[in-house]
C-alpha cells in the first residue's frame, strides 16, 4: 500500500458444528479500536457447516449496505479456513 489505511474492518464466523453461526466486524479508525462500527451478524443459512457460505452471507449483507457511501474500509481482513 502507498499510504497507511484510514479505516480497517476485519470479518469471523464463529459456529458451533455448523449451528448457532455468528458473523464479527471489528473496525479500526486510524490504527485505533472504533467500537461504535463494531457489527455482528446472526448467520441465517446454510444449516450444514459451511464457512465459505456463511462469510459471503455476512460480506454482503454488510456491503450492500454501503454502497456509495463514504464509510468504505480501505483494508479489508477475513479471517481463513484450513482445508485439508
Amino acid at each position: 500500500m502507498r499510504t497507511l489505511p484510514h479505516r480497517v474492518e476485519c470479518f469471523d464466523i464463529s459456529n458451533l458444528f455448523g449451528t448457532l453461526a455468528v458473523g464479527s466486524m471489528v473496525s479500526f479508525l486510524d490504527g485505533k479500536p472504533d467500537r461504535a462500527q463494531y457489527r455482528h451478524f446472526k448467520v441465517h443459512g446454510p444449516s450444514f457447516p459451511d464457512d465459505y457460505a456463511m462469510m459471503y452471507e455476512v460480506l454482503k449483507r454488510r456491503y450492500s449496505k454501503l454502497v456509495g457511501e463514504k464509510q468504505t474500509p480501505d483494508l479489508l481482513l477475513v479471517d481463513g479456513v484450513r482445508v485439508n
